[in-house]
């Protein structure tokens, strides 16, 4: 358990105690075929009490004496169920969705794929606007240079459909559409969150520095990207013009961007173990700022960490006790080592930890 205080960018100190989430991390296990995935981000399907998780690259095969038993088979994307109580808490199994919706819809292993063979999206959030409708940021990648990440960012991509019900079976393809401007140094939608006012809040990398944009909901749902304003000299301007403020310096390519009622704050959470053994937050009274410095809230345990490294953090507010001061998030930690990979049920598995906040 890690005890810390945080000093905002108000008049206002908190401390955070973090701990693995017990309660919780038992639904998140491995359930064959499904073997594990990383990213594992949720959004709220329409106005019911289930929401989608999305994963990135997932294993498939069995279990056999408590090992992996890895087929080969690597969708690059699947997506699973989980319905939540009022009071926060999983009231249905967390149901894995592997196979793609719709047959006629081009399949390059993944549950949704890009029309172009040669790519493939991995999910970083989902967006629920209040219309009915699910909307998904995707990274469109394609494979590029060699070592550990073979791999770079061809552009970022809006899916949308309508949900007809919790089963993923029964959904339709959804709708592509891609952000503008992006390239391997410009990426826009790192992470995204609806404002009160109206807005949708894209948190953005560029050269490696934060940037913030904005599109009204309406804008947003209908693909209509001409309407994206990024936060440049103070206020808002199409891109074109001056390049956007630069918020804060290094910006995960993943995170999840929320505002928490009791911290009367927005935050971010990100986890990248090449830098810090540490998971770390970042708050603000605006999306665009100012934006305190990066705290270490939650320290995680050398064993897990053993010839492994943690990313994709995401918070999940759905899963905090209503009015209770918490947040909820996860990891997700990998290995190269294939022998490790199937051995170690602990990682490439959801890590949940639950952050009791008190002034």
């Amino acid at each position: 358990m890690l005890l810390l205080l945080l000093l905002l960018p108000v008049a206002s100190a908190f401390t955070f105690t973090s701990a693995p989430a017990q309660d919780l991390q038992p639904f998140f296990g491995i359930q064959v075929p499904w073997l594990g995935a990383d990213v594992a981000t949720s959004v709220r399907i329409g106005n019911s009490s289930t929401y989608l998780w999305l994963h990135g690259d997932t294993l498939l095969g069995s279990m056999r004496s408590g090992v992996r038993q890895w087929t080969g088979g690597m969708p690059r994307n699947s997506v699973a169920t989980l319905s939540v109580s009022g009071a926060g808490a999983p009231t249905s199994p967390y149901v894995h969705a592997i196979t793609p919706p719709n047959a006629s819809f081009p399949q390059h292993g993944g549950f949704w794929s890009p029309p172009a063979a040669s790519q493939w999206w991995w999910p970083t959030v989902g967006v629920n606007l209040g219309d009915g409708d699910v909307h998904i940021v995707a990274m469109r990648m394609e494979a590029a240079g060699s070592g550990l990440f073979p791999f770079a960012t061809a552009g970022m991509d809006v899916l949308s459909f309508t949900a007809p019900g919790a089963d993923p079976a029964a959904w339709p393809p959804p709708t592509p559409s891609s952000l503008p401007g992006v390239n391997t140094t410009f990426v826009l939608g790192c992470a995204a969150g609806v404002g009160a006012d109206g807005f949708v809040y894209m948190l953005g990398s560029n050269n490696g520095s934060a940037m913030m944009a904005r599109i009204p909901a309406a804008s947003f749902s209908a693909h209509a990207w001409g309407d994206v304003l990024f936060f440049s000299g103070g206020s808002w301007a199409p891109l074109g013009g001056a390049p956007p403020d630069s918020l804060f310096g290094y910006v995960p390519s993943e995170t999840t961007l929320v505002y928490h009622e009791f911290l009367n704050l927005w935050y971010i959470v990100w986890v990248n173990t090449f830098l810090s053994s540490a998971v770390m937050f970042r708050t603000a009274p605006h999306p665009w700022g100012p934006w305190s410095e990066g705290v270490s809230v939650y320290e995680i345990p050398p064993s897990l960490l053993d010839n492994a490294f943690c990313y994709a953090g995401k918070a999940h507010p759905e899963l905090s006790r209503p009015g209770a001061p918490e947040v909820v998030f996860s990891f997700v930690c990998n290995t190269p080592n294939i022998n490790q990979l199937l051995n170690r049920t602990e990682v490439y598995v959801p890590r949940l930890i639950r952050t009791t906040i008190s002034a």
